[in-house]
């Protein structure tokens, strides 16, 4: 067994490098200002429908879930430990058994599809999934990451933030 694959259980082994998870905490700037500065992805802003006290408890289920990785590691798999599984995996119990189970929490790059059916974004009231989408797009070039207006300019013309 290579140290860097995982097959002792059969119903987790992956033919794949090991990956550790890990979550990247930063500013907006920090994570969005290359992407955005360089163009070199295709990026959007959605404004999720939250309440301030749900924020602010999903904020504190990625802190807790984070201080866990310190102290246990995982490793990231590429069906049942990506991305988007894992931050669907750390919700409430009771919140999670609200949302039906959807192939697209699978695959990377169409939670937002999935988000929009549920009605979890802000704004966009009265317009198709494509539409939505569109106008949520970020269209470099963009002030500089560390410019005071950078956020203002990231959000301006997208559904949700009231502009």
């Amino acid at each position: 067994k290579s140290p860097m694959t995982d097959n002792s259980n059969p119903d987790t082994a992956e033919v794949r490098p090991r990956k550790p998870k890990f979550y990247s905490v930063s500013e907006e700037s920090d994570v969005l200002g290359m992407r955005t500065h360089y163009g070199v992805e295709e990026l959007f802003a959605y404004h999720l429908a939250m309440t301030p006290e749900l924020v602010r408890a999903r904020f504190l289920e990625y802190v807790a879930r984070i201080n866990a990785l310190h102290t246990r590691p995982e490793w990231y798999r590429l069906v049942r430990g990506n991305c988007t599984t894992s931050i669907f995996s750390q919700i409430d119990p009771r919140d999670r058994d609200q949302r039906q189970w959807d192939w697209r929490i699978l695959v990377n790059g169409k939670m937002d599809r999935l988000l929009y059916e549920q009605g979890l974004f802000a704004g966009g009231e009265g317009l198709g999934f494509e539409e939505w989408r569109n106008r949520a797009r970020i269209h470099p070039p963009l002030p500089d990451p560390t410019d005071p207006g950078y956020s203002a300019a990231l959000r301006a013309g997208k559904p949700g933030f009231g502009n």
